[in-house]
């Protein structure tokens, strides 16, 4: 939606409300003029609010349809336990940090394609993928900073 310009869908209602009214007249009308007029205000309306949502979009940098989810940087300080809710992305910046995982079914690590286990190295500029909310996450051994889409829990 984002692609169609304003300018393209005022032209699009101007050739539709034109269009009904050239083909109807008071001699030969298919629909009353108060049905027509009731119509066009609501697609006024709707036009209006579409224009407005489309507007902050654009402003505030997120989508209409529901909320936003981007990466965010998180620092997190040596010796903390971050523990990743189901469906968090990370990708692991700087620092060094190892996984904790008490299932011992590891995480994936989209970047290599491969599986990583408990107390295995988490290696930098990687995308990790947390599938459930069973204690999966990781222990930092210096200050690090990662990328998080999605929530987590930090404890000492």
């Amino acid at each position: 939606m984002k692609n169609i310009s304003k300018f393209t869908i005022a032209i699009a209602v101007f050739a539709i409300i034109t269009g009904i009214t050239v083909f109807a007249n008071s001699e030969d009308s298919l629909i009353s003029k108060s049905y027509f007029d009731q119509q066009i205000s609501y697609l006024k309306d709707e036009f209006n609010s579409k224009i407005s949502q489309i507007e902050l979009s654009e402003n505030s940098g997120s989508n209409t349809t529901g909320t936003a989810v981007v990466f965010k940087a998180v620092k997190i300080n040596a010796g903390k336990t971050v523990i990743f809710s189901e469906g968090a992305e990370v990708i692991h910046r700087s620092g060094k940090a190892k996984l904790i995982d008490p299932t011992g079914n590891g995480v994936p690590d989209i970047t290599s394609g491969k599986n990583i286990v408990n107390g295995q190295s988490i290696a930098k500029n990687h995308l990790l993928l947390f599938p459930r909310n069973d204690g999966r996450g990781l222990r930092t051994q210096t200050d690090i900073w990662i990328m998080l889409k999605g929530t987590a829990s930090i404890t000492e």
